[in-house]
């Protein structure tokens, strides 16, 4: 967990940690929140899930995705558009969490079934989000 969030000060990035559930990466305050409510390992994923944000484009407000973390104009919130950008930055985001692990060394190819595990569970929210956009109630 050091050599993570030593690597995110590098960056200009602070780490939190609240009693709050998950984590979230805030793009503009240059910050990011980890659950302390959560195991080390798991707390460990979703920082590097987070960080994963940053790499995405960490000098965007709103990173590659155009629409997907705009939510200034709630007409936006209410597209496909919007819901497709937030599906595929988070799948983009668990990803490069992943290879970060593997380039700083704080995660063997042997832990990626546990990483998948928490990684499946957490999309799996955010798909059950997105069919629930106007049009996908019956789907």
């Amino acid at each position: 967990m050091r050599t993570l969030v030593e690597w995110c000060a590098a960056r200009g990035l602070r780490v939190e940690f609240s009693r709050k559930g998950g984590g979230i990466y805030y793009p503009i305050k240059k910050e990011i929140c980890i659950s302390s409510q959560a195991s080390p390992k798991t707390q460990l994923y979703l920082l590097l899930h987070e960080c994963g944000h940053h790499l995405i484009n960490p000098d965007s407000k709103y990173g590659r995705y155009s629409k997907g973390y705009d939510i200034s104009d709630p007409e936006v919130t209410k597209t496909t558009h919007h819901r497709l950008d937030v599906l595929e930055e988070e799948f983009e985001a668990w990803h490069r969490g992943w290879k970060l692990a593997l380039r700083l060394n704080i995660a063997t190819p042997d832990e990626k079934e546990t990483y998948d595990k928490l990684r499946v569970k957490m999309l799996k929210s955010y798909l059950l989000w997105a069919t629930k956009a106007k049009g996908y109630e019956n789907a």
